[in-house]
C-alpha cells in the first residue's frame, strides 16, 4: 500500500492506495503549528496495521534539500526541516515535493496527461502552483525549485502577494488573492455563486482572474510549447466563469501557431488530485511503474 499525503493551507488529505485505487481517505484541518502538522501525520502513519510500501508527501511551497524554505500559505511549516524530522520518526521510505509538482504527477499517472509528454498543470486553490512536464520528465530545475507559476509577476504595480512580491499571479487567481481583492473573507464557492447570480463585483473577480491567467499561460506557452494546460484545484471548478476572459487573454499573449494544437483542460481527478499526486510522486521517484502492481497502465 502507498500512502499519499497532501498538506494544504486549509486541510490535510491522506489517501491509502492499493490494487489500483484509493481504498480509504482521511481529511483533517491543518494545524497552525508546524510541528503539530507533522506529529499528526506521524501519529496516523504509526497507528496503521497494513503493510506500507512507501509514502509520498506534497507540500505547498518551495522545498530545498528537505527543508520547506518558503510557504506563503503554510506559515506553520515555513523554514522547517521536514524531511529530517520525518526520517527520525517514521520507519518507511518516503518522498516529499512541492504540491503542484505532485499535481502534475497525479495527472500523468491517473488523470488527463497519461498520454502526454509536454504539459503544464496549474493548481488553483488557497494559492497558485505549477508543475511542468517537458519531454516526459518533471521539470525541477537546478535546486528542485522550478515551476513557481503562481509567482509570475502580472502587475508590477499591483497588490502585494503573501510571498512578499508585488502583483503575483497568485494574488489574482487564488482563494487568498480573492480575499485581498475583495477585502472580504469570502470563500471561492460563495464568490462563484454570487458571480453566477450576476453580481458585477464578483463577476469582475473571475474576469480579472482569467485575464491574469491568460498573461501567465501565454508566456508559458511561448517558452515551453506544451501539448496541454490542465487546471486543477477547487477554483478550477469555476472555469466557466473565467473561461472567456482567459482564452481572450491567452490569444493576446501567446504566439498563434503555438495555440493551434494546444488543449485546455480541467482536471478529472480534482477532488483527489493532491493525494493522487503524492502517490504519483512515490511511484515516479521509485521508477517502478512497469514492475509493480500498483495499477495497470
Amino acid at each position: 500500500m502507498i500512502i499519499g499525503i497532501d498538506i494544504g493551507g486549509t486541510f490535510i488529505k491522506i489517501g491509502f492506495f492499493k490494487d489500483g485505487e484509493i481504498i480509504k481517505r482521511i481529511k483533517i484541518e491543518t494545524p497552525k503549528n508546524g510541528k503539530e502538522i507533522l506529529d499528526k501525520i506521524i501519529e496516523i502513519i504509526l497507528n496503521l496495521k497494513e503493510k506500507i510500501d512507501g509514502i509520498g508527501i506534497g507540500l505547498p511551497g518551495m522545498i530545498y534539500k528537505g527543508k520547506l524554505v518558503q510557504a506563503p500559505n503554510l506559515k506553520g511549516l515555513e523554514g522547517f526541516e521536514v524531511e529530517k524530522y520525518l526520517k527520525e520518526r517514521i520507519p518507511f521510505e518516503f518522498y516529499i515535493d512541492n504540491d503542484a509538482n505532485c499535481a502534475a504527477l497525479g495527472e500523468k499517472y491517473f488523470g488527463l496527461a497519461k498520454d502526454l509528454n509536454d504539459f503544464i498543470v496549474i493548481t488553483l486553490g488557497t494559492g497558485v502552483g505549477g508543475g511542468i512536464f517537458s519531454n516526459g520528465k518533471l521539470l525541477r530545475g537546478k535546486d528542485g525549485l522550478a515551476g513557481e507559476i503562481g509567482h509570475i509577476t502580472i502587475f508590477p504595480d499591483g497588490i502585494r502577494c503573501n510571498c512578499g512580491k508585488i502583483g503575483c499571479l497568485e494574488v489574482y487567481a487564488s482563494k487568498e488573492g480573492f480575499k485581498k481583492i475583495l477585502r472580504e473573507n469570502v470563500e471561492p464557492e460563495e464568490i462563484a455563486r454570487r458571480a453566477k447570480e450576476g453580481i458585477e463585483k464578483y463577476k469582475k473577480v473571475f474576469d480579472l482572474m482569467g485575464f491574469s491567467l491568460g498573461i501567465a499561460c501565454g508566456n508559458l506557452v511561448n517558452i515551453f510549447n506544451p501539448e496541454a494546460i490542465i487546471f486543477t484545484g477547487g477554483i478550477s471548478k469555476s472555469y466557466d466563469l473565467f473561461k472567456e476572459s482567459f482564452l481572450n487573454s491567452l490569444k493576446e499573449n501567446a504566439f498563434s501557431h503555438l495555440l493551434k494544437n494546444l488543449k485546455i483542460k480541467v482536471s478529472s481527478i480534482s477532488e483527489d488530485s493532491g493525494v493522487l499526486g503524492a502517490i504519483g510522486l512515490f511511484i515516479y521517484e521509485k521508477k517502478t511503474i512497469e514492475k509493480t502492481n500498483y495499477f495497470t497502465l
